[in-house]
Order: C-alpha cells, then sequence, then structure tokens
C-alpha cells in the first residue's frame, strides 16, 4: 500500500495510486495555467467629454444652481457624469489654458509646440499686472503678439479708471515695434 495515498471525501475514505495522485495534480496545474492565460474580456475605454468653454466663469450654468443662466444639456451632462467643483488650469487665462488642453503641453512650451506662422499670442495686461508677470516677456515674444488687452488690476477696470501704471508696457510695445 505503500503506492497510495489515503485521502478522505466527506462521508467516506478513498485511496488513489501514486500514479493517479500525480496525473492529478498535472491536470490541476495545468487547468490553472491555462485559465489564468486566457484572454480576459477587455474593457472599453472610457468616454471622455472635454466642454470648453470660453469667458465662462465658474457658477455661470444652471448645474451651479445659477438663477439667470439656462444650461440645460450641460445640466444633463453633469447629472450623468462628473460635474466638477474645484479645478486647476496651467493659466489664469483662457487662451493658454485651451491650447494647452488641445496640444497637451504646458502654456510655455506652446509655441514650440504648434511652431506654425499663423500661431500668435495675445498680451493681456491685466492677467501680466496680476501675476507680475514683468513687461521684459512682452519684448522678449513680441514677434508672436497679434492683438493686446488691457485692464487695470482693481476691478478689472478700463485704463484710467483707478490710475495703473502702464508706461512699461507700452514702452515694451513701442520697442517691438
Amino acid at each position: 500500500m505503500s503506492d497510495y495515498y489515503k485521502f478522505h471525501i466527506i462521508g467516506s475514505e478513498k485511496w488513489i495510486k501514486v500514479f493517479d495522485l500525480n496525473l492529478l495534480l498535472i491536470l490541476s496545474w495545468l487547468c490553472l495555467t491555462i485559465c489564468a492565460c486566457v484572454p480576459t474580456k477587455k474593457s472599453t475605454p472610457p468616454n471622455i467629454l472635454i466642454a470648453i468653454s470660453d469667458d465662462q466663469s465658474y457658477p455661470h450654468a444652471s448645474a451651479y444652481v445659477c438663477e439667470f443662466v439656462n444650461t440645460p444639456n450641460f445640466d444633463r451632462v453633469a447629472q450623468q457624469g462628473v460635474l466638477f467643483i474645484n479645478a486647476y488650469t496651467p493659466s489664469p487665462s483662457c487662451s493658454p489654458t485651451r491650447a494647452s488642453i488641445l496640444i497637451g503641453k504646458n502654456i510655455w512650451e506652446i509655441e514650440e509646440a504648434v511652431d506654425h506662422p499663423n500661431f500668435r499670442l495675445l498680451a493681456y495686461i491685466y492677467h501680466m499686472l496680476m501675476d507680475v508677470e514683468a513687461p521684459e516677456s512682452i519684448e522678449k515674444y513680441g514677434h508672436l503678439i497679434h492683438h493686446t488687452h488691457i485692464a487695470e488690476k482693481e476691478g478689472r477696470a478700463a485704463p484710467g479708471t483707478h490710475s495703473e501704471d502702464f508706461t512699461d508696457y507700452f514702452t515694451a510695445f513701442k520697442n517691438i515695434g
């Protein structure tokens, strides 16, 4: 009986030959190996929608309980998907942020990433003042500047409202021609 192993099945005692036990172990290992190698059903990639809205502030959608803006389609997406209440952008201005999202580069890499003669920048003096960005950047990137917005730091007011000094910025524009 040395070639046999005793094992128990509930309620009975059975004997199995060593050869049969080895075969059972090999078959079990083979089954587990095959099951592990069988490809599982691939999961479908997520359905991601990035909605980019220009010049829209955070609370101005009815999904954010705004009473004077009605955005039913945005509300439906927010109900069935995800509604962000906190978000971070690579820039305080909409144009570079939008370009960064669409191109997949940091805002300081956009010029090199696009490398197109029709790509031009917007110089927004209000944001430059808020970010304490020196007028020298106007001179550095002047060859790319196509349009300029000017507003004072206080209340984003029109120039001259609160006596903000734009002299250095205007000098930088003058220097680039």
